[in-house]
């Protein structure tokens, strides 16, 4: 671990560089730009309010629409990492072949460069949200607490994600599936309470922690649950050493694959 926070120190300027890249290339000849951060998830939010507030009504729910988008926040954000990861190292394999560079850093500069994209998004949500019936709620003092979630857990797949797909290509068309089901499964479109006595299935999920501690802190306007916080946190830091572990086990046998 050490060793890793002394290479980041070292190859800072490299980091600022990737994050400022992957940026400018993700918005290159775009006349919107960075509006598109923004933009697609807004879009993406009024195609599922559009189908499932005629769909599904749920007893109680203040605001579907704001609901939903609570839930859309760290999903954008996990599942557009999760699928840049998959060539966060491959598609630096010309540099990695001339020079020696910390692999570690690929993934952290993509992760980083999200958190942008990220960090615009929830601030539009807190705005919006200020301006319809639930308001900003005092329990917004809780939100730093999802976004380690959040943050850990990402980062944990996308060291998992970006060194396995160098020596197996077929998580390029699984991870896609796996996103899919994923979304349904985690209590996005629904409230966890729906799931009555299948509750625990759902709690298998570490997605569903994250999503049910934002909701807590920006829609509920209540404290998380003692066991959703702590369960989530040990799940989502937990993936976070596990994936470092991975990325490091394999990471010297790369330089043959890529």
């Amino acid at each position: 671990m050490l060793r890793i926070v002394r290479e980041l120190m070292e190859y800072k300027e490299l980091l600022k560089n990737l994050i400022y890249q992957d940026l400018q290339v993700r918005y290159r000849n775009s006349v919107l730009g960075l509006i598109w951060t923004l933009l697609h998830p807004l879009l993406s939010l009024l195609v599922l309010y559009a189908v499932f507030s005629r769909i599904a009504r749920f007893p109680g729910m203040r605001n579907y629409a704001m609901f939903l988008f609570a839930g859309i926040v760290p999903w954008t954000f996990f599942s557009q990492l999760a699928n840049q990861s998959l060539n966060a190292v491959l598609s630096k394999r010309r540099l990695i072949g001339k020079i020696y560079l910390p692999k570690i850093i690929f993934p952290i500069s993509l992760t980083l460069s999200n958190s942008i994209n990220f960090g615009f998004f929830l601030l539009t949500y807190l705005v919006i949200c200020a301006f319809t019936n639930i308001g900003l709620q005092k329990s917004i003092v809780f939100l730093p607490i999802p976004i380690l979630m959040l943050m850990s857990f990402s980062l944990g797949v996308s060291f998992l994600l970006s060194s396995l797909n160098i020596f197996f290509r077929d998580f390029t068309h699984l991870t896609g599936i796996l996103l899919q089901i994923l979304f349904y499964v985690s209590p996005i479109l629904y409230p966890i309470s729906i799931t009555g006595k299948y509750k625990p299935l759902f709690m298998l999920n570490p997605l569903y922690f994250i999503i049910v501690n934002f909701r807590a802190a920006i829609y509920d306007g209540k404290p998380p649950d003692a066991i959703e916080l702590w369960g989530g946190l040990a799940i989502c830091i937990g993936t976070l050493l596990f994936g470092l572990w991975v990325f490091g086990k394999l990471e010297r046998k790369f330089i043959y694959y890529v």
